[in-house]
């Protein structure tokens, strides 16, 4: 796959933090200009997360997703602040149902759990 094509703004992004003495002093502000969950988020009580599945869902069956950017960028800023999904979703193995999408939800939006037959 290569390089992230902005990958060296995430590596200046990180080394102006560290260089600032306190790597944490400014994560979440930093982090929140990607636009995506991440360990600097806060946490989201059970009711909200299920408010937040169920809203996504009518945005999917209604065709009226958000317009969402996820790109090199979003992938490196997860991998180097860490994920904090909302919510865990057990679902079926099959492929053609991806959750992101049935939840219009981002990568790192959800944890989920997939089994054969639903037999959980």
């Amino acid at each position: 796959l290569g390089p992230c094509p902005r990958q060296d703004l995430v590596l200046d992004m990180h080394t102006a933090l560290v260089m600032a003495g306190n790597p944490k002093k400014s994560l979440a502000s930093e982090v929140s200009a990607f636009s995506i969950r991440t360990q600097a988020d806060a946490s989201v009580p059970a009711d909200e997360a299920l408010v937040k599945l169920k809203e996504g869902n009518v945005r999917y069956m209604q065709g009226k997703q958000l317009d969402r950017s996820f790109n090199g960028t979003s992938r490196a800023a997860l991998a180097q602040y860490g994920q904090n999904p909302f919510a865990t979703v057990i679902g079926c193995a099959d492929s053609r149902c991806a959750l992101e999408l049935l939840f219009d939800v981002q990568p790192g939006d959800l944890f989920v759990l997939r089994n054969a037959g639903n037999t959980c």
